[in-house]
């Protein structure tokens, strides 16, 4: 452990050696292919840490180039779909996945620190120690900055771990957690002082700003962040067969203007671990229609999850769900149910009536069903008819099973939403591609509490997160918070 440490006044140290191993994060080469046409490039080497939020989407991480879905999800005709008045018949693809938690020295008393680790990786830790070293040295020398010294890795455990403090306790702003007489924390102060927080938050780093990076990659800044922490997710635990999908958007203000930031997640619906994101997509954009149709988000989270032709089912809103996308699914051996617009194509067009339910069915299993309760609520389900059952949601009512089913899928993923955590204290003047850091290391955290779950873990959210905070700080100070 390294011990704390400041002194008084220091000079530029000398620069942090690259740890072994560490060239594996220091130019991945995972990242996406660039999209068809000229490839431009970005020289990044004046680029100062203002907000970099360039128009046009990110390519979603993992994601070969879709062009094949998304030219089926255009190309459908109607007659693709053959709607008739009979009873569905579902063809439900069978599961083959094996769900559960791969990595096998992690049991159910593991710390959350150790489970953590397996997400932010020692090897990504050691890699933002040595890009947030060489971006201090790289800067212009300044007086704000003149008492730098270089960065461990043990400080930036500690650093993180203050940052999912002021999960637990939202602040105002972050000197009024080691000033303010009302809010300032103990833990503050004593894990290390406010002068060091902020060079530590100006100078984090995970890339080097002296290469050259694709223009086409708007998450560059973030990249070898990316994808580590999407391979993880997907290698340190294998989900259950249901699945859903949700969307956030992050809005950012600096100089009057707002920035948004799409984040989407493929995540579990139900079983030990609710809500543990198992692939993501981040779409950095100054305009809502650079964001792509929602159901080629789908197929991308899908396809980067390698999750196509193992019997998946996936429940979606209607802002996702349609005839082309579920046709497209069951196409890929995957199930599907969800709300649907009744604006949406390839509808039957039939389906107005004064019946309680009114459903059509086509020939390749898919049912749609219409169910007018207090208003009307129109299904799509490639694994259900329309039978009737005891509302799970409404006890003493029925409801279409399509209906019962699906309902409590969003209610259960979002009820541990990192993508939508009460995050407090990020300065606006920050760099948006922080705060989204900020949020991925947050969704490392929950998903570690998820794992801790999965392997029969008793701990409550909070008291998992608190555990944690504890062993980040004790990596660097040697002491509990």
């Amino acid at each position: 452990m390294a011990s704390k440490c400041y002194p008084s006044h220091s000079a530029s140290g000398f620069a942090a050696a690259a740890p072994e191993g560490a060239d594996d994060l220091a130019s991945p080469s995972s990242a996406p292919p660039a999209p068809p046409g000229d490839a431009a490039n970005y020289d990044s080497s004046d680029d100062s840490d203002c907000v970099y939020l360039p128009k046009g989407r990110d390519y979603i991480l993992g994601r070969e180039d879709a062009s094949d879905e998304e030219t089926e999800l255009d190309a459908l005709e109607p007659s693709a779909f053959e709607w008739r008045a009979e009873e569905n018949v579902p063809r439900r693809f069978e599961f083959s996945a094996h769900p559960g938690v791969n990595a096998a020295h992690l049991h159910r008393k593991s710390t959350p620190f150790q489970i953590y680790s397996h997400f932010v990786t020692p090897e990504l830790m050691d890699h933002f120690v040595r890009e947030t070293n060489r971006y201090y040295h790289q800067r212009p020398p300044s007086s704000a900055s003149r008492n730098w010294r270089d960065t461990s890795r043990e400080e930036l455990y500690a650093y993180f771990g203050l940052r999912l403090v002021m999960v637990l306790n939202k602040s105002v702003s972050v000197e009024s957690y080691f000033q303010d007489p009302l809010c300032r924390m103990p833990v503050f102060e004593a894990t290390m002082p406010l002068e060091r927080f902020l060079l530590l938050t100006q100078n984090l780093h995970a890339v080097d700003n002296s290469e050259t990076h694709s223009a086409q990659d708007r998450l560059w800044k973030l990249r070898p962040v990316v994808d580590v922490l999407s391979r993880q997710f997907l290698s340190v635990y294998t989900p259950p067969q249901r699945l859903t999908v949700d969307e956030c958007l992050w809005r950012f203000r600096r100089d009057g203007e707002v920035f948004g930031v799409k984040a989407y997640r493929l995540c579990v619906r139900d079983g030990e671990a609710p809500g543990y994101t198992s692939a993501f997509g981040i779409y950095a954009s100054e305009e809502e229609s650079d964001v792509p149709a929602p159901g080629r988000v789908v197929v991308d989270l899908m396809a980067a999850a390698g999750f196509f032709g193992k019997g998946y089912e996936l429940f979606t809103d209607k802002w996702y769900t349609s005839p082309a996308l579920f046709r497209l699914l069951q196409d890929r051996q995957t199930n599907a149910v969800g709300t649907v617009s009744s604006q949406r194509k390839h509808l039957p067009t039939d389906l107005k009536s004064r019946d309680e339910v009114v459903s059509r069915s086509t020939p390749t299993g898919m049912l749609c069903l219409r169910w007018r309760d207090d208003g009307h609520i129109t299904m799509l389900s490639t694994v259900h008819d329309s039978e009737i059952v005891d509302d799970r949601s409404w006890p003493g009512f029925k409801a279409p099973k399509v209906v019962s089913d699906s309902r409590p899928a969003m209610k259960r993923a979002r009820k541990h939403d990192p993508f939508d955590p009460p995050y407090p204290a990020i300065p606006e003047a920050t760099s948006w591609y922080k705060k989204v850091l900020f949020y991925l290391l947050y969704v490392a955290a929950t998903n570690a509490f998820f794992v801790h779950k999965a392997l029969g873990g008793k701990m409550t959210r909070d008291r998992f997160t608190r555990r944690l905070v504890d062993d980040l700080i004790r990596e660097f100070t040697g002491e509990e918070s």
